[in-house]
């Protein structure tokens, strides 16, 4: 009887596999250099020196009371990992933002695991390439700011959740119920991934695929997130009813047209979920993944127009990080060489795209040092406290900010004893009686504001008995210099010639 020989693959086929995993690690080399390149350069900017107060705070009760009073929507879990990160590292720019460029290289594995799961170590390669230098990638990972963080642990948690849906293991239950719940502890805009997983276990039910696991994961994290849910919803109130920071606007549109965007986004995210196959096999990656980034892009879209405009690119990042994937897998589909080139040339033209991208200045550290310079320590410095409020969007009493959203950029670079004060945006007589008496007392005054140039002027003491001029402008931000109106001249008799 003979013996079965074992043939071993062919060298040309083990090469061919070994070559993506190389590809991606020579990707991800690249871009530790492109990320770490001048990342203590730029001073921080408002938002990310949010990042640092909270970090900075002696103890985790002074922790979870950020997001409670300064910074709603923002969860806890970032300023937790950051605080620990700067203890061992320092606060400087550098540290801060380095956490943020760890997270990003951990993006890109991420896409990869993830693209081998779904499809192949080809189309994982391809994920990473075309996300590593895409714009958006590239200013989350310059930024001391959660997102980078949020994309990576949603994305490990949707890998656990493939895991979980495939098996009942216990082990991948527990890994996709904590790390579910950490994304939501790292962003709110986190639910609606839970929320898009939940619709796809709804279609494997009615598909006839029926495992407990997963429903057993994604409800675990929601009763490990439940502890904190009375102050997220008290949150949400507050960013839907009044948050105008940033990007937040005033709803705009009609009661019909709020009714028929809600019924044409619910019948879309009915027609996605339940639709016809369009693959076979019973995973259905592509059906799969069109779930995942659709329906929470589809939540912020649809809700801009109901409610108010809440859509930002950064809520839905964890979604676009997944595109790459979902383009690498259909361009499979018109052959190797066709996906080759067509992921260069995408790679290529995002990297040109991040080498124009240059974040704006914030010139935080540049006042600081002049006002420190000015050596006038009795003179106090105003901001306004709230919200800050864009465009035409009212000014409202309201209990955001109440120590004044820019005191915490400036204070992260000044180190001067001239008292810090706020005034109330909304009432803009009663700033302006407030900051004429104060500088009248102290010989002058500072007034850092977020205002446009009319209501800044509203806010000021009149130009009788006080000199307000224009120090510094920046991005949403403009530095008065006031002091007391010098005497008249004494007027001198005209000399003729």
């Amino acid at each position: 009887m003979g013996m079965a020989v074992q043939r071993e693959p062919a060298r040309g086929a083990t090469a061919a596999a070994a070559r993506p995993v190389a590809v991606f690690g020579a990707l991800v080399a690249v871009a530790t250099i492109f990320y770490s390149f001048h990342l203590g350069r730029d001073p921080l900017g408002a938002s990310e020196a949010y990042s640092a107060y909270a970090a900075a705070r002696p103890s985790l009760g002074a922790i979870i009371h950020i997001p409670i009073a300064d910074d709603p929507g923002k969860q806890l879990l970032y300023y937790l990992v950051l605080h620990y990160w700067t203890m061992i590292f320092g606060g400087s720019e550098a540290a801060l933002r380095s956490l943020s460029v760890i997270c990003g290289l951990g993006d890109l594995a991420m896409i990869f695991a993830l693209g081998r799961d779904l499809f192949d170590d080809a189309a994982g390669t391809a994920g990473a390439a075309m996300w590593a230098f895409n714009p958006l990638a590239v200013v989350f990972a310059f930024r001391a700011r959660m997102y980078t963080m949020l994309i990576l642990l949603a994305l490990a948690h949707l890998y656990a959740f493939r895991r979980t849906r495939e098996c009942d293991s216990a082990g991948w239950i527990v890994v996709c119920a904590l790390t579910g719940a950490a994304v939501i502890y790292t962003h709110l805009g986190g639910a609606v991934i839970l929320a898009a997983e939940g619709a796809i276990l709804l279609r494997d039910f009615v598909r006839g695929r029926r495992s407990v696991a997963p429903w057993i994961a994604l409800g675990a994290a929601a009763l490990l997130f439940a502890p904190y849910l009375p102050i997220a919803l008290a949150q949400s109130r507050e960013l839907l009813g009044g948050h105008s920071l940033d990007y937040f606007g005033v709803a705009h549109y009609s009661i019909a047209a709020r009714s028929a965007a809600g019924i044409a986004a619910s019948a879309l995210a009915i027609w996605i979920v339940f639709g016809p196959r369009i693959e076979g096999g019973a995973d259905e990656p592509f059906r799969f993944l069109i779930l995942w980034i659709s329906l929470p892009i589809l939540a912020f879209v649809a809700g801009s127009i109901v409610v108010r405009p809440i859509f930002q690119v950064r809520y839905v990042s964890p979604a676009l990080a997944m595109l790459p994937i979902l383009a690498a897998g259909l361009l499979a589909r018109a052959g190797s060489r066709t996906r080759n080139l067509a992921v260069a040339a995408v790679t290529a033209m995002m990297l040109m795209a991040a080498l124009a991208v240059r974040p704006v200045i914030q010139p935080w550290g540049a006042a600081a040092r002049m006002i420190e310079a000015a050596r006038h320590p009795r003179q106090p410095i105003f901001f306004e406290s709230g919200y800050v409020v864009l465009g035409t969007a009212p000014k409202v009493s309201n209990q955001g900010f109440p120590r004044g959203y820019y005191s915490v950029p400036f204070n992260y670079y000044f180190d001067g004893p001239n008292p810090l004060r706020t005034v109330a945006p909304y009432d803009l007589a009663a700033a302006r009686s407030e900051i004429g008496k104060a500088a009248a007392r102290a010989g002058g005054a500072w007034l850092i504001t977020w205002m446009d140039d009319a209501d800044a002027r509203a806010e000021l003491p009149g130009p009788a008995r006080f000199t307000s001029t224009i120090r510094m402008r920046g991005e949403r931000m403009m530095l008065f210099r006031i002091v007391p109106a010098l005497a008249p001249a004494i007027a001198r008799p005209a000399t003729s010639h």
